[in-house]
């Protein structure tokens, strides 16, 4: 099988191969490595800094999963889908080879990179986070069940409890915006996880 997919790599044009690499990074990856593979939460490294790594290796990783040391937060195998494949894992690793970390181009309305909001963006208000939950166990028993459905799938358990209240404001921003939450689901989230271990 390794042999074929060598000869199928060598016989696909370089662009198709990056375009499912882009195609399955787009579904699997970007939700934590953002679009440009620089990390789009903390502790999530730079892809860039890894592409030195034979592909055999970065295979490996994708496969089954990865945790820089030091890092709290882990790659699920197969980044948390279950029908990737050792071929997808190979074209998002071609697509990164490939330049995958270029910017996406500015905005055509003022030149300038397209964001969203700052409403959007903007922490919730004091007390609306982590730090005003009430621990109760009605918001541990939302915050179980949302995590289970919204963030599971990515997310193994590690230990929670070891980010700072700022960790924890910086991940709800980027993971509550990913995963459509509200700020009412996020903060269960934290209640559960904070209450975890």
């Amino acid at each position: 099988m390794a042999a074929a997919f060598g000869l199928a790599l060598v016989i696909l044009p370089a662009g198709a191969i990056a375009a499912d690499g882009k195609a399955l990074y787009e579904s699997t990856c970007v939700a934590c490595h953002g679009p440009t593979g620089k990390g789009a939460i903390p502790g999530v490294p730079d892809l860039a800094t890894r592409l030195d790594k034979p592909d055999a290796e970065l295979v490996n990783n994708v496969l089954n999963g990865f945790q820089t040391p030091g890092s709290p937060m882990a790659m699920p195998a197969k980044g948390g889908n279950p029908a990737l494949t050792a071929e997808d894992a190979q074209a998002i690793i071609g697509y990164l080879r490939s330049g995958a970390g270029t910017p996406p181009p500015p905005s055509a309305a003022n030149g300038a990179p397209a964001s969203p909001p700052a409403a959007v963006l903007a922490p919730a208000p004091a007390g609306a986070t982590s730090a005003g939950v009430a621990a109760d166990s009605t918001a541990f028993a939302r915050g179980a069940q949302a995590w289970a459905d919204n963030c599971a799938r990515c997310h193994a358990m590690r230990d929670p409890k070891s980010l700072s209240d700022e960790q924890w404001q910086v991940a709800v921003t980027h993971m509550r915006l990913r995963a459509g939450l509200d700020g009412a689901q996020a903060d269960d989230i934290l209640v559960f996880l904070k209450g975890s271990n």
